[in-house]
């Protein structure tokens, strides 16, 4: 959406703008590692294109997704922070199936764990379910936590894991929560209406800049 393309393009020094295929790609650097950010849009379809897209014409080291997802588990809270150690799509998942994607690369997981260690309160490791329209009631909201246990949901990560995983991308997830669990949630959040929230998502940010540094220039 507009308002999380507006926040991470903060982080971006150097910015240099086009439109390719359709979609708004912002080029930059941070501490002259290359970054480049892509607005996709709400949905599976338009995050997996836009995957696609950057798969086809970048070389990719890391595949990021930053955003927002509303709470399905009790007490986890707005402003939370959930790096997502599973990413699931409701549409593909069973008991059995192995449509289970992993969410933090192995080549950066120490990394991660380290960063983590020190942030306890702020940031959580979680699981992420990827459903293909807005979750709006409380009844559906325990409906998908009483059958998948994952603590949010969104409309893009579990499509961007999926090709990340058959192309063999090193991906990453991380959501800040914009409702709770027993919340009646607008479909289309107007964030600037929960200043916790966006506070929150600038502080993240900045967190996450010396992060993103490790990562970056840890070999993949």
């Amino acid at each position: 959406m507009r308002s999380e393309f507006g926040f991470a393009k903060k982080i971006i020094k150097n910015i240099k703008s086009k439109r390719e295929n359709g979609f708004k790609i912002l080029m930059g650097t941070y501490n002259d590692i290359p970054i480049l950010l892509i607005k996709s849009g709400v949905g599976n379809r338009n995050a997996e294109s836009a995957a696609a897209h950057i798969a086809e014409n970048y070389s990719i080291r890391l595949l990021m997704n930053l955003g927002f997802a509303g709470a399905i588990k009790p007490g986890v809270k707005i402003g939370d922070v959930i790096i997502g150690e599973r990413i699931l799509l409701e549409h593909e998942y069973n008991s059995n199936s192995k449509n289970i994607y992993e969410g933090i690369p192995i080549s950066v997981k120490k990394k991660i764990e380290e960063f983590v260690s020190k942030q306890k309160n702020i940031y959580k490791y979680g699981v992420i379910l990827t459903v293909r329209k807005p979750v709006v009631s409380i009844k559906r909201k325990k409906a998908l936590y009483n059958t998948y246990g994952a603590e949010c949901v969104d409309m893009e990560a579990g499509a961007i894991a999926r090709f990340c995983t058959l192309f063999k991308i090193p991906f990453l997830s991380v959501k800040v929560i914009s409702d709770h669990a027993d919340f009646l949630s607008h479909p289309f959040l107007t964030v600037k209406k929960i200043p916790s929230l966006n506070k929150n998502m600038a502080f993240v940010l900045s967190t996450l800049r010396p992060l993103l540094e490790e990562i970056l220039l840890t070999p993949m």
